[in-house]
């Protein structure tokens, strides 16, 4: 851009230093009120927080079928009540070595696994997907970092 002859030497650089500054100490002030409310939140509140069940987008049987999974099942945990989705991907030499549970991250879900699922499965292990609670395509509405998940998991 050119600016016009009179044009003040220095002028285009004190308003982006003045609009950086402003912008700044709005950020900065939103932040530091906001911050404390949104930060124990996202600590405690599951990605599904108060989603009932049905509503979660699941693969379509011929999804099923390209990424090579055997089974799209629903279990029953709790207390507290819980609906965990599951993808089960059996060995293609049967009988299966043994089975094995494929978990995902904090605020993921069972879809970023299925790479580690095909490998066990290829390599003779049956192996399950699981959506912890509150994740995915299952119900839960709090982060428990494994105290309840444990328990769902033998109950699965």
């Amino acid at each position: 851009m050119r600016l016009p002859k009179n044009y003040p030497k220095g002028a285009c650089f004190r308003r982006w230093t003045i609009a950086l500054l402003l912008a700044g100490l709005v950020f900065g002030v939103g932040g530091a009120l906001f911050l404390p409310y949104w930060m124990p939140t996202a600590i405690a509140y599951a990605p599904n927080f108060r989603k009932q069940a049905g509503v979660f987008p699941e693969a379509r049987p011929g999804e099923l079928e390209v990424w090579r999974i055997s089974q799209q099942v629903e279990v029953t945990v709790g207390p507290p009540a819980a609906l965990l989705s599951l993808w089960i991907m059996e060995p293609s030499r049967q009988p299966a070595q043994g089975t094995v549970l494929v978990l995902h991250g904090i605020r993921d879900s069972k879809a970023s696994m299925r790479g580690i699922g095909r490998l066990l499965a290829d390599g003779g292990y049956r192996s399950v997907l699981i959506d912890l609670r509150g994740h995915g395509s299952s119900t839960g509405d709090w982060l428990t970092y494994g105290v309840v998940d444990s328990q769902d998991l033998s109950q699965v």
